[in-house]
């Protein structure tokens, strides 16, 4: 097998990562949310459907998008079964609707594997979803965490049959994790940061150093949107690990990918935009280089639930974390809050 320190390097691309852990891929079903041309999870189906998977379940909101990527794979990997599922994570009948086709489908008796990929990011003014949450933590935690929820009993049943570690659900996180704790007194941001408990304040000086200037009298500020919602990722991994990997065997992680340029930055102000490209232009990675932290921590099986890796580029953050990144008493009270949030399904 290749060194794993070339899977660390800057320049590693998915495509690469996917060609050293094969094995990890071929004979297995891997599901994947967000899929589109040009995306990091149309971006993944190509890269995957060349090692010969058994299943590749598509979960995303436009059926002609995830045709359109199916057409192209399939000459790849003709054993391979395609399983699109219509999912609009800013609705929760929506996502309760794809379970539903997922755990009575036959093709699909188990699942290995799950990218939970899909994300909207710095919608420019608050919306809320037909559930009344904040669009943006709506989309990239809550759907998330109950559509993993109910197709539990699928990575389950994958997980009596797999060795220990190897059924993972990888949360596509963020950098931007950092600008913003869960504001667990404020989910909809309908309050003032400087009236918030000083755990669950932006971090301004992040913010800052992306060109952010917030005020503490606003409340809804997009980056701080995201930034919550990637923080929630994160902690659900750390939830589902701690509950799932000694009575199951299943292994979560929250990652970074990278700063990539794709469809997710067009909510951006144009100028804005090119503000941002022009500072961090030197830390943007191609398509298929945002691929590799997430293939790396789908796959490869010595990265175990105390593991944290960085290479400048891009990180795996599983059960232990910085505690620089999310303060602890946050993760306690996710980890111990009441009721429903915090299960695990």
């Amino acid at each position: 097998m290749a060194s794993l320190k070339r899977v660390l390097d800057r320049s590693t691309t998915g495509t690469s990562v996917a060609e050293i852990f094969s094995s990890a891929i071929q004979g297995k079903s891997i599901l994947i949310t967000g899929i589109k041309k040009g995306g990091l999870g149309g971006e993944m189906v190509e890269i995957l459907s060349a090692h010969s998977p058994k299943v590749l379940v598509l979960a995303s909101r436009t059926p002609s998008k995830m045709s359109e990527i199916i057409e192209e794979c399939k000459p790849k990997s003709p054993s391979t079964t395609y399983v699109p599922i219509a999912l609009d994570l800013s609705s929760q009948k929506s996502v309760r609707e794809a379970a539903a086709s997922i755990l009575s489908n036959a093709q699909i008796q188990q699942i290995d594997l799950v990218f939970n990929n899909a994300a909207i990011m710095s919608i420019p003014e608050r919306q809320l979803s037909s559930e009344g949450i904040e669009m943006q933590f709506a989309i990239n935690h809550i759907g998330h965490f109950l559509f993993t929820n109910l197709i539990m009993p699928k990575i389950v049943a994958a997980a009596k049959s797999n060795v220990k570690g190897t059924t993972r659900i990888i949360n596509v996180s963020s950098r931007g994790a950092v600008y913003s704790p869960v504001r667990f007194s404020d989910i909809n941001i309908d309050k003032t940061n400087e009236s918030l408990p000083q755990s669950e304040q932006p971090a301004y000086d992040a913010l800052a150093q992306t060109g952010q200037t917030v005020d503490p009298n606003d409340s809804y500020n997009p980056p701080i949107a995201y930034g919550q919602s990637k923080t929630a990722h994160v902690l659900f991994s750390l939830a589902l690990t701690s509950r799932l990997y000694e009575k199951y065997g299943i292994l979560s992680f929250g990652l970074h990918p990278g700063a990539i340029l794709t469809e997710l930055s067009r909510h951006l102000e144009r100028e804005e935009f090119a503000s941002v490209a022009e500072k961090f232009k030197s830390l943007f990675v191609t398509l298929d280089q945002g691929c590799a932290t997430s293939l790396r921590a789908g796959l490869d099986y010595s990265l175990g639930p105390a593991n944290y890796k960085t290479d400048g580029k891009e990180s795996i953050w599983p059960t232990q974390i910085s505690q620089k990144l999310l303060p602890g008493r946050v993760i306690r009270r996710w980890q111990s809050g009441c009721g429903s949030s915090v299960r695990s399904w």
